[in-house]
């Protein structure tokens, strides 16, 4: 249905079907996606020097994809895409610009010969902001840029320009005043099939997805402002042969499980948003298919363990780091998790720092007390005293929660997280008693604290931290890390140690064996509360080397869009992650 033959309108809505002619959609390499990010640090980290020596993705040969502005509780935050600068693109970028600013260097950067190829608008509690991309135009592209325009005259420009061969590239919307305003970009491509709208509602957005979809077309760009209360869709389609997922208006934990999956099925993200709704900061994206994610044992060990952590159905990260050669690897490295009873390691350090300073000794008495907690193998009495190595062992051998909530006490948790705090761990805290025990929020129980968000947590890259400063650093005297490391190896069996998760994969898969002492954690709660497994381990090769790794799987699910929700199965495919990523350990450094 040729564009200069026929206008569709649609409640005032901008909405042009032009002409079809097949346009490839295909994501770039994945680079590096980021959100959350301060004005600082995007300039810090990305765009210049970073402060603290190391190269900025600019320095490194990457270039900005995509970089839109929003707002959460006030601070201005950034969401941005970089990749590699293959082609040696000479570009331009700009952020935090009023549109007197923007139009400027929109204008400078005409002259000297780039073109826009992305724009984002956002209001600041300074007022309005723009950010801006720009390329060397050597592919003559000609370009307009229309800023800070009504409803009405967005609908003027598809009436218009729109039925003679221009078509949008960017929509952005933002609010001003309590009316909607979009700054859009328009790229002249006659022939090109495309559809766009500047403001849709929830309803009308999926509505016109699923019949764009029908007719063979890919979403290209997708933006989301709030108006008086009420979240509004921008959105081009173009006709492409290509296979796509999208999301749109989730929550950040939701959109992350979603960007990790799609990851590991080979879709790369290409057009995301962050916006301020209501219901707080949401974000939409649009991945392409790119191709599989090959993870087999050829593979480097970053693509095995980022397979399977990424691929796991839950929020997960992990950690790993061999001592010996120097090699590490992160992937979501320093996002907080809750870790269950792999806590246990933090108050296993604290006791051991407590007995090194004389507060604590390790073959003194404590009594049991009435039960304070899940009794795992059975080990302890009511009333019964018992030395503290041996509680410390049933919390390790057994996950014992009783004994655990016993030394808690006894150490106290202030203290604890004191001892984690000088250590150097910034996220690593003990924030409630193990389940089954005490209120230490003035709750009913343990268990009514962890409904109420008190969850233990830590960082993968902080867990591999810990165990790295006790076997490196001296942090415990000879005796205590001795202990340390003799009271991580014991399981409720006997040696060698085959505990859940990590130890069980690896133990059986060598001979001579390798030595693991982990801690594993697990959490399979009522549905109001968080699906946990988690294990971090010191692994010693048989030739000496020293590797240590964690592995943290967090809102264990079915669905990504109810993380509350998981059955067997969910929670057996994220065990199943967690030894994945450490057989693929294994097999790299054994010799």
């Amino acid at each position: 249905m040729p564009a200069n033959k026929t206008k569709r309108f649609l409640l005032a809505l901008v909405f042009s079907l032009l002409c079809f002619v097949p346009v490839t959609a295909r994501a770039e390499a994945e680079g590096v996606v980021r959100y959350g990010v301060t004005p600082a640090d995007l300039q810090d980290d990305f765009f210049e020097n970073s402060n603290d020596g190391s190269q900025s993705y600019n320095e490194q040969g990457y270039r900005p994809a995509r970089l839109t502005g929003y707002v959460d509780n006030g601070n201005v935050r950034y969401f941005t895409r970089w990749v590699q600068n293959t082609s040696g693109i000479d570009w331009r970028g700009r952020f935090g610009k009023t549109l007197a600013e923007f139009n400027a260097h929109n204008a400078d950067y005409r002259q000297q010969g780039f073109y826009l190829v992305d724009v984002s608008g956002y209001q600041t509690s300074g007022g309005m902001r723009y950010a801006g991309l720009w390329y060397r135009n050597t592919g003559n592209v000609n370009w307009l840029t229309y800023p800070d325009l009504t409803l009405a005259q967005m609908q003027t420009l598809a009436d218009t320009i729109g039925q003679n061969g221009w078509r949008p590239h960017r929509i952005e919307a933002y609010a001003i005043g309590g009316q909607s305003r979009f700054i859009s970009v328009w790229y002249h491509q006659p022939g090109v099939g495309a559809y766009w709208h500047s403001k849709l509602t929830a309803a009308q957005y999926q509505d016109k997805f699923n019949d764009y979809s029908a007719l063979g077309y890919a979403p290209v760009h997708v933006d989301s402002h709030t108006v008086g209360g009420q979240v509004f869709f921008s959105a081009i389609w173009r006709d492409a042969n290509t296979s796509y997922r999208v999301r749109t208006n989730r929550e950040v934990r939701v959109f992350q499980r979603y960007y990790n999956n799609n990851w590991a099925d080979g879709y790369n993200i290409d057009n995301f948003y962050a916006a301020e709704t209501p219901a707080g900061v949401r974000f939409g994206g649009i991945w392409y298919f790119d191709a599989p994610v090959v993870a087999n044992d050829n593979s480097p060990l970053s693509t095995q363990v980022r397979k399977a952590v990424d691929g796991a159905p839950a929020l997960a990260g992990a950690a790993v780091l061999n001592l010996t050669t120097g090699y590490s690897y992160s992937i979501h490295g320093n996002q907080t998790f809750a870790i269950a009873s792999t806590s246990k390691i933090g108050i296993l350090y604290a006791l051991l720092r407590e007995i090194d300073s004389g507060n604590v000794a390790w073959t003194e008495f404590v009594n049991s007390n009435t039960s304070t907690g899940s009794n795992q193998c059975s080990y302890l009495q009511p009333n019964t005293e018992y030395r503290v190595d041996q509680l410390a062992g049933f919390m390790i051998r057994c996950s014992n929660n009783w004994a655990t909530n016993v030394l808690i006490q006894r150490v106290g948790r202030a203290t604890i997280n004191q001892r984690l705090d000088n250590l150097g761990l910034n996220v690593t805290r003990i924030h409630r008693y193990m389940s089954g025990g005490p209120s230490d929020h003035g709750n009913a129980s343990a268990n009514a604290d962890r409904a109420e968000g008190w969850e233990n947590v830590s960082t993968p890259n902080e867990m591999v931290k810990l165990l790295r400063r006790v076997l490196q650093d001296n942090v415990l005297s000879n005796a205590g890390e001795a202990r340390f490391w003799a009271t991580m190896q014991l399981d409720s069996n006997t040696f060698p140690n085959d505990k859940a998760y990590i130890a069980s994969q690896v133990t059986p898969m060598f001979s001579p064996r390798i030595n693991v002492y982990n801690k594993g954690g697990s959490l399979s709660s009522p549905a109001q509360s968080r699906h946990v497994r988690a294990d971090a381990a010191r692994l010693r090769f048989p030739d000496g080397q020293e590797v240590l790794m964690a592995v943290f799987m967090d809102y264990i699910s079915d669905d990504p869009d109810n993380l509350d929700e998981s059955t067997n199965a969910a929670m057996s495919q994220a065990e199943q992650a967690i030894q994945d990523a450490a057989k693929a350990v294994a097999n790299k450094f054994h010799d």
